[in-house]
């Protein structure tokens, strides 16, 4: 049986280039059965997280009181922005048990992000935040079309920023996007 995520990667290979966050939301609380998620927009200091997703077992009063789950996005993010945020978060759905944050775990999460530390083991929780960005990076542009901007990319005929601006996702994902170890990170997130 494909994994959910799986299921989510192949349905946005169908998608057109000019991709619907709110496509991938609603297939993503199909897949999850969920029936839906809020947002909240608030301040946050975005040296240090842009978003964050209140799953329905983190323990946050918001969910504990709405029985729904939360995406919290920082105030002033630009639409770029926004929209990567709001999907990279939705992939949290897929999380594992030992990978969602719960509020006991969420202080020493962001700890861990600014801790100059690199030597110490980095747990479940972190890497799910490594694997939300690369998940959310693949389901902005389906592989056919992907291989395409690559090769234009390549021949000089398009530039990072300009991908960005096609995608309307930041520019910093562009190198990730097209990166040759992509098809190998997006494999492994997909058996």
């Amino acid at each position: 049986m494909p994994s959910d995520y799986k299921k989510l990667y192949e349905f946005c290979q169908e998608l057109t280039p000019d991709i619907r966050r709110n496509d991938i939301k609603n297939k993503v609380l199909d897949i999850c059965d969920q029936r839906s998620v809020r947002v909240i927009i608030t301040t946050m200091n975005t040296a240090i997280m842009r978003g964050a997703f209140l799953g329905p077992k983190s323990g946050h009063p918001y969910v504990e009181n709405s029985g729904v789950p939360y995406i919290v996005l920082a105030r002033g993010l630009n639409y770029c922005w926004e929209r990567f945020i709001f999907i990279k978060e939705l992939m949290h759905f897929f999380d594992k048990e030992e990978e969602k944050t719960t509020s006991v775990v969420f202080e020493p999460l962001l700890d861990s992000f600014s801790s100059p530390s690199s030597l110490e083991e980095r747990s479940p929780i972190y890497l799910s935040e490594i694997k939300a960005v690369w998940m959310a990076i693949a389901c902005f542009c389906p592989e056919e079309n992907r291989l395409k901007l690559k090769n234009d990319l390549l021949n000089g005929h398009i530039d990072e920023y300009g991908i960005a601006l096609k995608l309307k996702m930041p520019a910093q994902h562009i190198r990730h996007l097209m990166s040759d170890k992509f098809e190998a990170i997006i494999g492994s997130l997909t058996e």
